[in-house]
């Protein structure tokens, strides 16, 4: 046995490959074959075709652009320039010279302010009553001025009379009895009312307590209302004392506690 690189291995021969028999040509020409010897391509199929619409046209706008307006004729003398020309607006409607009166002026018409609507009414100056100058504040006149009428202080008495604040006090003055009188009818009245009012009130605490029923601890259910109290008995005045002016200042000694002298050092 020699070696593998002196002996390289030898190449394995190729199998021959098998021929594919030839076509045989038929009588009959083929409607598909070429001229040439080649067969023609064939036809597209008409079922496998789309057939895609073409995109609507967008449909363009035309602007009509509007035709300047023809301008009025102007007569000779009105501004207008020799020739027929036409003159600038300023130049045909000069502005007023500086300080004089507007048109609104000249024409005697007031000029409406931005805040017409908003603008405070009319303020007087003086008082009806007393033709006093009363500013800018009328409503703090009012409270001083001596014509302005007001109540009788006796008012809630029954006294409706409206008298101006200078002549008040000689309307108290001159009807001091009338006016005790209203004075005394209201304590009575009132007097009488909250009797009323008390006994009402009794009526509603009875008919709570027997809503209630009896208490159930010791002592009595409490009250609403406390009854008034009872009116003070009047004092009487102190006994005089039955004797002789020494029996009384030896009473009195008696009361009062006696000082004993301070002992002396050593006893």
């Amino acid at each position: 046995t020699s070696p593998s690189w002196k002996n390289p291995a030898k190449p394995k021969p190729k199998k021959p490959t098998p021929k594919k028999p030839a076509a045989r040509r038929s009588a009959t020409p083929d409607p598909d074959a070429s001229p040439t010897g080649g067969s023609l391509p064939a036809p597209p199929d008409a079922s496998l075709t789309l057939q895609s619409k073409p995109a609507p046209k967008k449909k363009s706008v035309t602007k009509v652009k509007p035709k300047p307006k023809a301008a009025a004729p102007v007569a000779e003398g009105d501004g207008s320039a020799p020739g027929g020309a036409e003159l600038p607006p300023a130049a045909a409607t000069p502005s007023p010279p500086p300080g004089a009166p507007s048109a609104s002026a000249r024409s005697g018409a007031r000029p409406l302010s931005p805040n017409a609507l908003a603008e405070p009414a009319v303020v007087p100056s003086k008082c009806d009553l007393c033709a006093a100058d009363v500013g800018s504040n009328p409503a703090a006149h009012k409270q001083v001025c001596p014509e302005e009428p007001v109540p009788c202080p006796f008012a809630e008495a029954g006294c409706s009379a409206m008298v101006p604040r200078s002549a008040l006090d000689a309307h108290v003055s001159a009807n001091v009895a009338g006016h005790l009188m209203l004075v005394h009818s209201h304590s009575i009245r009132v007097h009488k009312e909250n009797a009323e009012l008390r006994d009402k009130l009794q009526a509603v605490e009875r008919q709570v307590h027997e809503s209630n029923g009896p208490p159930t601890k010791r002592g009595t259910p409490q009250r609403l209302f406390h009854p008034p109290a009872a009116p003070p008995a009047p004092r009487t005045p102190p006994a005089r004392h039955e004797g002789t002016l020494a029996s009384l200042e030896e009473k009195q000694m008696s009361g009062r506690r006696t000082v004993r002298p301070p002992r002396a050092a050593g006893k």
